[in-house]
């Protein structure tokens, strides 16, 4: 089967939702990842869809959607 942002989003939102207090239902593609709670989020990412990051990668994280390609690539 075929994974798609669309199945990542909503877990993903949740996660970064339990990080940074911002209900998950508002946790868009577009939304800016906060660099005071990336390495957490990071790490959380990691974790959870078991996520090996490079630094250009980390450092090439600006929102959501970024994040989503990474877990999908």
């Amino acid at each position: 089967m075929l994974v798609t942002e669309h199945d990542v989003l909503p877990g993903l939102g949740r996660l970064i939702g339990e990080i940074t207090g911002t209900p998950a239902s508002e946790i868009t593609m577009d939304e800016i990842l906060d660099p005071a709670f990336l390495a957490e989020i990071v790490v959380a990412a990691k974790h959870d869809y078991n996520l090996d990051l490079t630094d250009d990668e980390r450092g090439g994280l600006k929102t959501v959607g970024d994040l989503v390609g990474l877990i999908l690539s």
